[in-house]
């Protein structure tokens, strides 16, 4: 039957989705959080670090 190799996996991909050990809603928030503000601050440091550059290649092929 096509349909028991289906059914086989389905069977196979809940057994080992209940097997997975989740982490609580306050670990999830917090490490969350920290990807949010790493991003940031990444993201700052990158535009930061353009604004000063261009104002350098700017000033050099200006003159």
């Amino acid at each position: 039957m096509p349909w028991t190799k289906a059914i086989q996996f389905l069977q196979s991909t809940k057994a080992e989705i209940e097997r997975v050990h989740w982490p609580s809603k306050e670990k999830t928030a917090r490490l969350t959080a920290l990807v949010v503000i790493l991003t940031l601050g990444v993201g700052l440091y990158i535009g930061l670090l353009d604004i000063l550059l261009t104002q350098a290649t700017a000033s050099i092929f200006i003159r």
